[in-house]
């Protein structure tokens, strides 16, 4: 289990390497931090996403947020 550690005024977390490996968070990389329900969500900006043409600003935000509050279990089955 990890602890918070404080830094300056705000707070960070040690993450280990096998995890920084897995999911591209790299030393550098821009992250997006999202808060879901007591959870945090750290996920690593790689790609800039495009807006596709046509497609509707609000439908947009709910599939983002579908594949981020879903992505395990997405990943999972693309396993399959």
């Amino acid at each position: 289990m990890q602890k918070a550690l404080q830094i300056g005024n705000s707070v960070g977390v040690i993450i280990p390497q096998p995890i920084r490996g897995e999911t591209g968070l790299n030393p550098g990389v821009p992250v997006e931090i999202k808060k879901q329900g007591k959870g945090i969500f750290i996920l690593p900006k790689t790609t800039q996403k495009k807006k596709a043409s046509g497609v509707n600003t609000r439908f947009a935000k709910m599939v983002d947020e579908f594949l981020t509050e879903h992505q395990d279990v997405l990943e999972e089955l693309a396993k399959r």
